[in-house]
């Protein structure tokens, strides 16, 4: 016999007896690598002296026997030379356990090592199916159950960690007795029951009630009453006040008409156009005031003259037949067409009224007895005098027409500045 062939894996670095794969390729049994021969023999071996066996071909699966009851077995058509009912397939073969005997059966052996290493080149991709324990926690009742106590625990977590804290009211030995909001209120007590039970109780005058400091104070409750409308005029009284009915010279002061000193004032006749002047120079800003009472039942009229910007106007009160208060004269039109007019304020005789007129630089308001009658925005630049209450030149002055009238008081209150006094020489009179 000659020598025998022999094979040798590089990769491995050893001289090995190679084995058939599932491919029929000549591998190394350790790591399924190819092998290479290395020394060929002159002498062909025999099958038991360490040839290289041939592969044999794998033998084609016969397919089972389509179980009896199932449709279409017996439309089936059959292949001529063959029976109706098919064979059963042989078992296959038993698979080789050493190299020895895959040897001599002529058989492709397989190494246990080779199969188990999933990784190993050229070998098969093999599906393992994961153990039954591996997922039976997730499928597990319990499981669900846990996962739902921790949701629940989270969110309950997630919302004390988000709510703000609320102020409590501690109060130490019981609520107190009494509360009160603000340094004028009224005392009240705390306890509905014990309003109840002590409804006479009054706050000491020696004794203040207070809120305890930790005690949060109720809010008041809100005021629905709708707030009254801005006065039009800012300025308040700030200067000083000249009471020019103390300073009036009948003689000196008189224009028109017979005026008389009497108890509590000064009063007109029954002239048309009955005026005086008033000694005084007022300042830019200025309040104008008289108190008087009409002592005639007819419906005639009485007057205060005033000055804006060196114009000069009249507030005519119970004018035009009794009918309208109003400003006159405005851009040259009486208190019926100008849009200051206002009807319905009595002016009765015999009853005690005052009347004020407000004058700034920019507007000018009249109120009567504390109201406000009328207001008009302007600079002076449109305002006049009928030439029927002429004062010769002097800015302030009263008068009445054809309504014997006796004025109380008759003041002047500074706003911008002061005023001037004029008590010198008579102010020239008008013809009567």
């Amino acid at each position: 016999m000659g020598q025998p062939r022999e094979w040798k894996c590089f990769p491995c670095g050893k001289v090995v007896q190679p084995v058939h794969n599932a491919a029929g390729q000549v591998v190394c049994p350790q790591c399924a690598k190819p092998v290479t021969p290395v020394l060929e023999h002159a002498q062909a071996a025999s099958p038991g002296a360490g040839a290289m066996p041939q592969p044999q071909p794998k033998a084609k699966p016969v397919a089972a026997a389509r179980p009896p009851g199932i449709p279409g077995e017996a439309r089936r058509p059959v292949r001529p030379g063959t029976s109706a009912r098919r064979s059963t397939p042989a078992p296959a073969p038993a698979r080789p356990a050493t190299p020895g005997e895959a040897l001599a059966s002529s058989a492709a052996w397989v190494d246990d090592a080779m199969s188990s290493a999933p990784n190993a080149p050229n070998a098969p991709f093999q599906y393992k199916r994961p153990s039954a324990g591996a997922s039976h926690w997730a499928r597990s009742p319990v499981t669900y159950a846990a996962a739902a106590i921790i949701a629940v625990l989270l969110a309950i977590v997630v919302i004390l960690l988000t709510r703000k804290p609320h102020d409590t009211a501690t109060v130490a030995n019981g609520p107190p007795s009494k509360i009160q909001i603000g340094p004028d209120a009224t005392a009240v007590p705390a306890d509905p029951s014990a309003a109840d039970s002590h409804p006479s109780a009054t706050t000491v005058p020696d004794q203040t009630a207070r809120t305890p400091p930790d005690t949060a104070t109720p809010a008041p409750a809100p005021d629905t009453t709708p707030a009254p409308a801005p006065a039009p005029v800012v300025a308040a009284p700030t200067g000083r006040v000249m009471d020019l009915l103390a300073m009036i010279d009948l003689d000196r002061d008189t224009i028109a008409g017979q005026w008389k000193q009497v108890p509590g004032g000064i009063t007109s006749d029954d002239a048309k156009f009955a005026r005086l002047v008033l000694p005084y120079d007022p300042p830019e800003e200025y309040d104008f005031r008289i108190d008087f009472t009409r002592t005639a039942s007819n419906q005639e009229s009485l007057l205060q003259i005033f000055r804006l910007h060196q114009r000069r106007c009249a507030w005519v009160m119970n004018g035009w037949k009794g009918t309208t208060c109003a400003f006159s004269l405005v851009s040259g039109k009486n208190g019926l067409d100008n849009g200051t007019g206002v009807k319905g304020i009595g002016l009765h005789a015999g009853e005690r009224h005052s009347s004020v007129v407000k004058v700034r630089k920019d507007a000018i308001e009249a109120y009567v007895d504390g109201k406000l009658v009328t207001r008009y925005e302007t600079d002076g630049s449109d305002l006049s005098l009928a030439k029927d209450w002429n004062l010769n030149n002097r800015p302030l002055g009263i008068g009445s027409f054809v309504s014997p009238t006796v004025f109380h008081a008759v003041e002047v209150v500074e706003i911008s500045a002061k005023g001037k006094l004029h008590l010198g020489a008579a102010a020239p009179k008008k013809a009567q």
